[in-house]
C-alpha cells in the first residue's frame, strides 16, 4: 500500500486500512503499555481521592491534597512514556510492514532513549508556548505530533524536521492534524461519559481509552507523516 495520499479521502481510508490490516500486532503492543499505564496511575488517583475524602469541609490542608496530585502527576507521566513506547513499536510494525524500511520493532527499541529525550524537550517548548499564550501551543503541539515517525524512520533534528514538515503544506498537515485531534477528544469525551455513568471507577476507563486512541491514532500519524514528507523536497 502507498502511504502518500493526494486528498483528505485517500488519508483517511489509509489511515483505516492500516488499522484492519495491523490490529493484532498493535492490539498486542498498546493493550500492554495501556494495562502497564493504568496499573501506574490507578494508585495516585485513588490517593487522590483519598485525600479529598479526608479533607475538613471547614479547615481543608491543601498542601496534602496537593502532595497527592504531585504523586499523580509523576505517575501519570511515567504511564505517558509507555504510551509512547506503545506507539513507538507500533509504527516501527506499520512502517516495516509496508514499505520493508526503517527499523522493525527489535530495532525500534534502540530509538525509545533519542524518542524520550526529543519528547522532553517538546514538552518544554510546549510549557514555554502555554506562558506565552494558548494558540502558540497549538501551533507546536500540532506539529510536534508526527514527532513519534520522525524519531523512528530519520536521523538529526527531530524537532526541527517535525515543524519543516508541518509547513511544507500548511492545508495537509493542519486538515489531518486536527482530525487527529477531533478523535482525540471524541474518545476523551466517550471516556468521560462512560466514568461519570458506570460505577467501575475513573481507572479501567482511562486505561481503555489511552488503548483505543493508540489503536486509532497511531496509523494516522503514519499517514500523515507520508503525505507531509511526499510536499517537502527532501526525502
Amino acid at each position: 500500500m502507498t502511504l502518500a495520499s493526494s486528498d483528505f479521502n485517500g488519508w483517511w481510508s489509509r489511515s483505516f486500512a492500516l488499522l484492519a490490516a495491523h490490529w493484532k500486532p498493535l492490539a498486542v503492543l498498546n493493550g500492554v503499555a495501556a494495562v502497564l499505564g493504568g496499573l501506574l496511575v490507578t494508585p495516585g488517583l485513588q490517593q487522590v481521592a483519598a485525600r479529598e475524602r479526608e479533607m475538613s469541609p471547614d479547615n481543608p490542608d491543601l498542601s496534602v491534597l496537593f502532595s497527592a496530585i504531585g504523586v499523580l502527576v509523576a505517575l501519570a507521566l511515567a504511564a505517558a512514556v509507555l504510551y509512547l513506547i506503545g506507539m513507538l513499536l507500533s509504527i516501527a510494525v506499520i512502517v516495516r510492514h509496508e514499505t520493508g524500511e526503517g527499523p522493525g520493532p527489535g530495532g525500534a527499541v534502540a530509538r525509545i532513549p533519542a524518542l524520550l529525550g526529543w519528547s522532553f524537550i517538546g514538552l518544554l517548548l510546549c510549557l514555554v508556548a502555554v506562558v506565552m499564550c494558548v494558540v502558540p501551543v497549538l501551533y507546536v503541539s500540532a506539529a510536534l505530533s508526527v514527532l513519534p515517525v520522525v524519531v523512528l524512520v530519520e536521523r538529526g533534528n527531530a524537532l526541527g524536521r517535525c515543524f519543516r514538515l508541518f509547513h511544507a503544506d500548511l492545508g495537509v498537515s493542519i486538515s489531518r492534524l486536527a482530525t487527529i485531534g477531533g478523535v482525540s477528544v471524541g474518545i476523551g469525551l466517550a471516556t468521560e461519559l462512560a466514568t461519570a455513568a458506570l460505577p467501575a471507577g475513573t481507572a479501567p476507563f482511562q486505561t481503555l481509552s489511552s488503548f483505543v486512541s493508540a489503536m486509532v491514532i497511531t496509523p494516522m500519524l503514519v499517514t500523515t507523516y507520508a503525505d507531509m514528507r511526499a510536499r517537502t523536497h527532501r526525502p
